[in-house]
């Protein structure tokens, strides 16, 4: 079975950091595994890596569509793995770098085709609230409910599609998967509460450079807040302040908590998610991130040669 590598964790807990020192190490080419850096124009607020990081080692996966277009799991399972395949051809190491669980599991153990799902049906279910949608799944589908998260649009969207398409729940097609590759993951963790800061400091200083007129080009070039890449953590939050809604205090603050709560989902995903393959968890509170990319680059290296 072929093996991949993934540096995965919670937001701002310095995965790219790591992964830009690696390719200073390794002829490694980074896959992007971030639902939000796949749009244009979404730079700031999806904290995509710098013009120089950008230049220094390739980066696949992003910047790939308009804020107007919807990218899922299944894409990113195709678009992986022919990118994966493409980087060995080529003589270097692919290397998953993210925060979406969703994606990372779909490029390990694939996606079940349930068919194509009816327009009408994606049309009501995005019009539905969590808590509708929720109580919805709660009555047709109790395990999927039992394991979702009431505020997770999106894997309660997918849930509901799997289970009125096809009548099974989706967590019934994925006890049945089995991994396609053997994925070494390095876990990035860091004690929460620096976490947080980290996250709080990462906001404030996006509010500094200019998310704010970032969020106001992409209204100005004519995508709105009903826009798929629009409705995510960072951009979703700012809907109505340009009509005179809401104090920006009140916006920031929002986007924190909101951010901190996806930090805690991610935890709890893939705390779930490494036990299911070989993984090594590097807490940047207790090592730095250079003993951490060492030894990351030492692993690798074990499993190349």
């Amino acid at each position: 079975m072929k093996n991949y590598y993934s540096i995965i964790g919670p937001t701002a807990v310095g995965k790219s950091d790591i992964a830009i020192k690696l390719s200073e190490i390794l002829p490694i080419e980074i896959i992007s595994c971030d639902s939000r850096q796949v749009y244009k124009y979404m730079n700031i607020g999806t904290a995509k890596p710098s013009k120089n990081n950008l230049n220094q080692v390739k980066h696949h996966l992003m910047d790939i569509i308009t804020p107007d277009k919807r990218y899922n799991a299944k894409q990113f399972s195709v678009d992986a793995e022919k990118i994966a395949n493409d980087i060995e051809n080529r003589g270097k190491i692919p290397l998953i770098v993210g925060g979406t669980g969703m994606y990372l599991n779909a490029f390990v153990y694939g996606m079940f085709d349930n068919g194509v799902i009816p327009e009408d049906l994606i049309r009501e279910l995005r019009e539905l609230s969590c808590d509708k949608m929720y109580d919805k799944l709660e009555i047709i589908d109790p395990l999927a409910a039992s394991k979702l998260h009431k505020n997770d649009r999106y894997r309660l969207i997918r849930a509901l599609e799997v289970k009125i398409t096809t009548g099974r729940s989706i967590y019934e097609f994925q006890e049945q998967k089995k991994p396609r590759f053997e994925m070494i993951y390095f876990y990035i963790i860091k004690d929460r509460g620096e976490l947080y800061k980290n996250i709080e400091h990462r906001i404030d200083r996006m509010i500094g450079i200019g998310l704010i007129n970032e969020v106001r080009s992409l209204l100005d070039m004519g995508y709105d807040f009903d826009s798929p890449g629009m409705k995510t953590v960072g951009y979703k939050e700012f809907d109505g302040y340009f009509e005179g809604i809401g104090k920006i205090e009140d916006i920031i603050n929002s986007i924190k908590k909101n951010s901190r709560n996806y930090a805690k989902r991610q935890f709890t995903w893939f705390n779930k998610q490494v036990k299911k393959g070989q993984y090594y968890i590097i807490d940047l509170s207790e090592t730095n991130i250079d003993e951490a990319v060492l030894f990351i680059s030492n692993i690798i290296k074990k499993g190349i040669t």
